[in-house]
């Protein structure tokens, strides 16, 4: 769906020019600081200023180039929402030295009368952890940050590489005032830079010379230096049914093609292949699943099973329970045995233990390199390892693959994991790596309501109802209700307009993978009084309550991620004394492409009325273009949904 967007690519005439000149770091007027608004999006909590990055290739202590990497951001705090982003994080790789944070200055600005005041983080201020074993993070916190103030900070990251250079991104969740990277290029290199972009981007070139110590020589080069800027660019923020937003952000793309020095070449033109094989031998991922980890218990369960998939769902089952995802996604792992002792760990170390222990049980089984749907899509036509943020396991089962995230304590076995739907992964076999397109299944979700409800003379009512979620509908269910047991009942099944109330849950089947979730429960409440009127909403127990495209214009393409059903089955009792004013008609709506189909049904048998709502998304994206359909279809389901029952006191008629 993402080509959609990009075919509004502006195909980029490079324009050498001068880049605007910003304020030196350090240099605030007092003018920016009395800034109340940012001019070109007045809802901003905060307003980028100034984002700056400058390449360099250094020669590193490999005996070989790395990539130096200087990075300056200056944030205007615009409102108490904005001070968030005084809390500075930046992760790095920190495993074998890969990366190195330094140099790290930052200052917090603000206006006391007509002076200036300056308050600069002290050193002590500045924190670095462990994230994973591959990963850590500096993080700190601007001082005497307050709404007006403008904070600013610049660090360099060293990387011992120079082949791997990270995408320069322009846009980000706040408006931004002034984006440029520069990248100083050596003679030596040959790069190829890719832009994905749907406003102007000022590029300037300029060229000088410079020399390098290599084993007490100098090597004389001339640099090439290109700079991109691109200036108010709009905020990108999340909207309702959008896959990543990583993928609609306003970027360049860079990848080393080759080294041509003086005596020697290196071509860096790699493939999907020779990543995969460095992978497999790899101490952080191949290795690790041929080694030996002592699992006793899982042992003897296994035993137990008779064929191939009653195996597989005992260790799916055994790692559900076991096991808890720490939060991080990762591709990697330091060593399974810790991890089965640990019982903690990211999606790399989980999965890459329950890959071995499938291989242990002679399971055929292959790893899975993905993209979750929130990280963005992977580029096939680029190899690169980073473009992947998780690993799942691939594990054959006749005409269809079970695809599984052992990190994951909810899902069945048998369920696609939902994050990777629709994504192109890669499949590392021992001798092949093959690209693997994951499709959603026909009907992956499905929500199926059942309730009786009976009014009472005086406005009260009671009821009982029967709810079953299933495919991703039970796992979002059961995640929920783990996360924030309290207000479940509240969350999915209390109306504030009725004042119902559910009370007595019974959960049935949380643990059987082959059947959906059942929810029962009892519930009452009022009616809804106006004048002689009483209002009863019967659109209940689903949270289909709201139309989630309200915004007039929509940057990126609606996905639904997959096929989804809801189907509602009301039985109504109404007192004697109660007449209903007038039946609302059946109804039946279609989308011009019939992807999705909305029908209510409503009949009436004295004083019993039932009704019946279908809801069914079947076509689960649509581009941008067509958001104005969208838009007026989904307001006129949900218009639908809200209608009440009327009915009125037959006395007082």
């Amino acid at each position: 769906m993402v080509k959609c967007f990009f075919s509004l690519l502006l195909i980029l005439s490079v324009n050498v020019c001068t880049a605007q000149s910003v304020e030196k770091f350090g240099k605030i007027s007092k003018e920016a600081l009395q800034k109340t608004i940012c001019d070109y999006d007045k809802a901003a909590p905060a307003e980028i200023l100034i984002d700056e990055g400058f390449t360099t290739f250094e020669w590193g202590s490999n005996n070989f180039f790395k990539m130096v990497n200087e990075y300056r951001v200056r944030i205007k705090i615009l409102t108490t929402k904005g001070l968030d982003y005084a809390n500075i994080k930046i992760r790095y790789l920190k495993d074998d030295r890969y990366e190195k944070i330094k140099n790290i200055v930052a200052h917090t600005y603000n206006l006391n009368g007509t002076e200036v005041v300056d308050t600069k983080l002290e050193k002590e201020q500045i924190f670095d952890s462990k994230v994973t074993d591959q990963i850590s993070e500096v993080a700190f916190s601007m001082p005497a940050a307050v709404v007006g103030s403008i904070i600013e900070y610049k660090y360099t990251m060293d990387r011992e590489s120079f082949s791997n250079l990270a995408p320069w991104v322009f846009q980000s969740e706040l408006p931004t005032t002034y984006s440029s990277y520069t990248i100083a290029i050596p003679e030596y290199f040959r790069f190829t830079a890719s832009t994905l972009a749907t406003q102007e981007i000022i590029t300037k070139k300029t060229d000088n010379r410079r020399s390098i110590s290599i084993d007490g020589s100098l090597l004389q080069m001339a640099i090439v230096n290109y700079s991109y800027t691109m200036k108010n660019c709009a905020a990108l923020n999340r909207e309702p049914y959008m896959g990543s937003i990583n993928d609609y952000k306003q970027r360049i793309i860079f990848q080393l093609s080759e080294i041509i020095l003086p005596n020697k070449s290196y071509n860096y033109t790699t493939d999907w292949e020779e990543l995969a094989s460095e992978l497999r031998k790899s101490d952080l991922f191949g290795m690790q699943l041929n080694k030996t980890v002592s699992t006793p218990a899982l042992d003897i369960l296994v035993t137990t099973a008779t064929t191939t998939e009653s195996k597989v769902k005992i260790i799916y089952n055994y790692f559900k329970k076991y096991y808890k995802w720490d939060g991080t996604n990762d591709i990697y792992c330091t060593n399974v045995k810790k991890i089965a002792d640990a019982k903690m760990g990211t999606t790399g170390d989980i999965n890459l233990l329950f890959l071995n222990k499938l291989a242990a049980y002679k399971i055929e089984a292959y790893p899975l390199l993905v993209s979750t749907k929130a990280n963005g899509s992977v580029n096939m036509m680029y190899p690169f390892l980073k473009q992947f943020n998780a690993i799942y396991a691939l594990i054959p089962n006749g005409k269809s693959n079970y695809i599984i995230n052992a990190a994951d304590g909810y899902n069945s076995y048998t369920n696609l994991p939902p994050t990777i739907l629709n994504t192109n992964a890669l499949i590392i076999k021992k001798d092949v790596a093959t690209w693997y397109f994951v499709k959603a299944p026909p009907l992956p979700e499905r929500e199926t309501v059942a309730y009786q409800l009976t009014v009472q003379a005086n406005g009260n009512l009671t009821g009982s109802a029967f709810v079953v979620s299933e495919g991703i509908s039970k796992l979002n269910k059961l995640k929920a209700f783990d996360t924030d047991k309290d207000n479940f009942t509240k969350k999915y099944y209390n109306y504030t307009n009725l004042k119902l109330n559910a009370n007595k849950l019974l959960f049935k089947n949380e643990y059987n993978d082959s059947v959906g979730l059942e929810q029962e429960f009892s519930f009452e409440g009022t009616v809804v009084k106006n004048g002689n009127y009483n209002l009863l909403y019967t659109n209940l127990f689903t949270n289909e309550l709201t139309n989630p495209f309200i915004n007039e214009t929509r940057y990126s393409d609606v996905d639904f991620n997959n096929a989804k059903t809801i189907q509602i089955n009301a039985y109504i009792s109404l007192p004697e004394e109660y007449t209903l004013e007038a039946l609302p008609k059946n109804i039946k709506l279609i989308m011009p492409d019939t992807g999705i189909i909305f029908e209510r049904k409503i009949d009436k048998d004295e004083n019993t009325i039932s009704v019946n709502y279908s809801f069914k998304i079947k076509n689960i994206s649509y581009y941008a273009t067509e958001y104005d359909y969208i838009k007026s279809y989904f307001a006129e389901v949900i218009n639908i949904l809200n209608e009440p029952l009327v009915f009125v006191n037959k006395e007082k008629k």
